[in-house]
This record gives C-alpha cells, sequence and structure tokens, in this order.
C-alpha cells in the first residue's frame, strides 16, 4: 500500500501529494471536491469589498485572499468541519432540510435561508455541515452558520485552481 495519492480527471494529473496534504492544500476546485466525504462544500460568489457575495449574503474572506482573488468571480470551498453553527444573529442564515446522525458525528444539510425552498446551488444542499449529534438542530429549523477561522479556501472559477494569499 502506497502512502501518497493520484488525483487524476479525464486522463489528466491534477496532483499527487500524501492524503492530507490533499484534503487540507488541494491544488483546484476538482481535487477539493474529490477528496473528503462528504464532499467539500463548493459555492460560486463574486468578489465584493467586503468579502465574497453569494446571492445577498456576504461571506467573509481573509484580505490577503481577498487580493489575490482581484476581482470576478471565485468559488468558495468550505469543508464541513470548517463550518460551526453560531447564536449570536450575525452568521450565515440556512435553513436545516436534514440532520443525518452517524452515532460520534452528525451531519446538517442546508440551504441558504433565501433560497429555501427552491432549487440548491449544486446537486446538493448549498452547505453540509460536521456538528456534535448531541446539539444537532432539527429539519427546517433556521440556524446561523460561522465560518472557522483559516478554513476557508478560494478558487478560480474558470480555470478552477486555488487562490492562495500572501
Amino acid at each position: 500500500m502506497g502512502d501518497r495519492v493520484a488525483v487524476m480527471k479525464d486522463g489528466v494529473l491534477q496532483q499527487v501529494d500524501v492524503p492530507r496534504k490533499l484534503y487540507d492544500s488541494p491544488v483546484n476546485a476538482f481535487v477539493a471536491g474529490f477528496i473528503g466525504s462528504p464532499a467539500m462544500n463548493l459555492l460560486e460568489g463574486t468578489i465584493t469589498a467586503d468579502g465574497v457575495l453569494i446571492g445577498s449574503i456576504v461571506f467573509p474572506v481573509p484580505r490577503d485572499l481577498q487580493q489575490a482573488a482581484g476581482t470576478g468571480t471565485v468559488t468558495i470551498g468550505l469543508r464541513p468541519e470548517a463550518l460551526e453553527i453560531a447564536g449570536d444573529g450575525a452568521g450565515i442564515p440556512v435553513v436545516v432540510n436534514l440532520v443525518e446522525e452517524l452515532g460520534a458525528e452528525a451531519y446538517v444539510y442546508a440551504q441558504l435561508a433565501e433560497h429555501a425552498g427552491g432549487a440548491a446551488l449544486t446537486a446538493t444542499p448549498d452547505l453540509i455541515v460536521r456538528v456534535d449529534p448531541h446539539s444537532a438542530p432539527t429539519s427546517g429549523a433556521k440556524i446561523e452558520l460561522h465560518v472557522k477561522a483559516n478554513s476557508m479556501l478560494l478558487f478560480d472559477s474558470e480555470s478552477g485552481a486555488r487562490i492562495t494569499g500572501s
């Protein structure tokens, strides 16, 4: 058994590295979405002065990433564990579609509140969040999410290449 993994797409090598590096530092959105279960949340938005605008919600982005991205559209990458339930009224509003309880952890499948009841941004619900099963919300609940510090990845929407800060 090897200790390195090669990720290919349509016969083209995307990245070769140890599993942890592929998970934490994918070179592009394809690798980010391919590695990990459940897959990374990938949401497309527009760079603004305050962060990345998705619908009418601004996701705060670290200044160095925002500057490196420039202007235009980007894809935000958030692992399920990069999000946490917030209770302060200043988070990202979502509506819970489903809670999958798996014993030691639970996954909350939710849509951005402004998209609730309509089509999701992706084939799956807008966001998947890993939570403590003892404090998991119920289906239909309206909750708010925070993005944990230093856990957001940005990708160029056209090329899929990862955008890194200084």
